[in-house]
């Protein structure tokens, strides 16, 4: 029997094949590393400007006390309708059209009695309408819409007391 010796070649070649089998199988974990990353900044980057445009569409609300006239000199491309207020912003987030948009800013007001209250939500905008919005960011707030006097009413108001309750309650504070 006669055996023939293994050449030094094919052995250097099979270590060769498991040394590009394993770097290749690293390249990949790092790929996949990579863009997993990539994913993460970006979702953190939608958060952050869903957050500053929820936020900054809040103080408008308030500081106009949900009146929509004065509203529309800040977003006059805003879509008002009954107590909803929709802006449609494109991939890069600047204001758009309905057609164009990739995020909607949604927005349900809701006044009761002296309070204004409301939730603004922030979604991707779907194109296909089987496919369910997702949600980015939501935000809800309240405020308190202060009374105003007028001088009609303060002077009703001075006609309607008499002598005596005017006499009453100054005796009672002192």
């Amino acid at each position: 029997m006669r055996t023939q010796p293994h050449s030094k070649s094919s052995l250097f070649l099979i270590e060769m094949l498991f040394s590009l089998l394993f770097f290749s199988m690293i390249a990949a974990l790092c790929i996949q590393v990579f863009v997993q990353s990539h994913r993460l900044s970006q979702k953190s980057e939608n958060l952050n400007e869903a957050q500053n445009l929820a936020s900054s569409l809040a103080e408008v609300i308030i500081a106009s006390e949900g009146n929509s006239s004065s509203m529309r000199t800040y977003f006059p491309e805003a879509v008002f309708s009954e107590d909803q207020i929709f802006l449609y912003y494109d991939s890069d987030w600047n204001l758009t059209s309905e057609k164009n948009s990739s995020y909607v800013l949604f927005t349900a007001l809701q006044q009761k009695d002296f309070t204004l209250s409301g939730t603004i939500s922030v979604s991707e905008n779907r194109k296909n309408p089987k496919e369910k919005e997702s949600e980015i960011y939501s935000l809800s707030f309240r405020h308190h819409i202060p009374k105003t006097v007028t001088k009609e009413s303060s002077a009703r108001r001075k006609s309607s007391e008499h002598p005596g309750q005017k006499n009453a309650k100054e005796g009672t504070i002192q």
